[in-house]
Parts: structure tokens; sequence; C-alpha cells
């Protein structure tokens, strides 16, 4: 078994995406609202430089993935205690929601410069407009793998971005709702047959 399980999820809530180029987050950023700590623009040599996007899904869809990612902890570190995934985190509301957050770091751990993530349009063309909002929605291409969590000194499951076909893409700047009315877009031209597993329904 490959220490990396391809995965893809349909049709999700992207939230933060960071997409467009590299960010890293600085904890000594001053907000305007008085706290500290943002996602700022960076360089690829700058640490913790990433780019990244937050998978928003429902309870069922959200623990399917879960149970999915302690399923390959297991299979991979048979008899250690599975600390959980790695940017992961539940929202109660009225409805309970679970964040993943799939991120591609700029360089690998041997210090080599990893390609920045596929993100395309429905017809599996390179996005033109990168930059997309929060409201976004899309199909993730991703890969789980066992990791360690330095913070939390425990392993777990890590999530990798790969791809993002942006479905229908939110930009800023627009207080104006679409009618909603135009026929179903084309499928992507774009290959899924390489991923393992994907979160159905």
């Amino acid at each position: 078994m490959s220490d990396f399980k391809r995965m893809r999820i349909k049709g999700v809530d992207l939230k933060w995406p960071k997409l467009d180029q590299l960010y890293r987050y600085d904890p000594t950023f001053k907000r305007e609202d008085g706290g500290r700590g943002k996602s700022v623009p960076a360089q690829a040599d700058e640490e913790r430089a990433e780019w990244s996007v937050t998978m928003s899904l429902p309870e069922k869809r959200g623990k399917a993935l879960f149970a999915k990612c302690k399923e390959h902890f297991e299979a991979r570190k048979p008899g250690e205690e599975f600390g959980g995934v790695w940017g992961y985190k539940e929202l109660n509301g009225d409805d309970l929601i679970l964040d993943y957050t799939a991120s591609k770091k700029a360089k690998n751990s041997k210090g080599k410069y990893n390609e920045q993530p596929e993100v395309l349009d429905a017809n599996g063309e390179p996005l033109a407009n990168r930059s997309i909002y929060s409201g976004s929605t899309g199909d993730v291409y991703f890969a789980i793998f066992t990791a360690f969590n330095p913070s939390e000194r425990k392993e777990g499951i890590s999530i990798i971005l790969d791809k993002v076909i942006v479905t229908n893409p939110v930009y800023g700047g627009g207080d104006y709702d679409d009618l909603d009315d135009e026929a179903p877009a084309p499928k992507s031209k774009s290959s899924s047959t390489e991923y393992d597993d994907e979160i159905p329904f």
C-alpha cells in the first residue's frame, strides 16, 4: 500500500482559497479589528509558504472523510495511536459542519520546489482568474498521508492539495445575485481515473 492515498471530493464548498499565489501565516500581523494574525503573500523561500483551500463539508460527508483518514492511518501505522487529521475543525451551529484544509507547501522536505496545484474551470481548462473567494464551489483532488505534528507531538493524517476544479467561482467586488437559470456546466475533460477514492453523495 502506498503512503499516499489519492482522493477527490466533488461539489464541495470552498473556504479561504489561497490558490492565486503562495501565502504564509503571519502571527504578528496587526488586523483592523485589533487582533493579530493573517495569511499574507509569500515567496517560495519563506518558511511555511504554501497554497491551500478549506473544504467545508456537511456532517455526513465530513465524517465519511474522517473515517477514510483514520482507516488509512491504521493501515500504514498499525498499533499506533491515531492523533487526528491536521487542519480539521468542527463548526457547531444549526447543522454540524466539518472543515478540512488541504495545502501544498512551496518546498518539499528535501528543499525541492513544488509545482503549484492545478486550478481548472468547469471545462477542464486553466482558470483564468485564480483569485476566487469563499463561497466558490468545486471538486477538490488531494492525497492523505501519515505525518507527525510537532505542536501536538502526535502522528496523524495530513492532506496535500493536488488540484481544484472550480465549477462556480465567486469573486470579490460585487453584490449581485445570479438568476441561476443557465444550463449545467459541461463535465470536466480532466481525467479522474488516477484517484483511488471519492467521498460519495
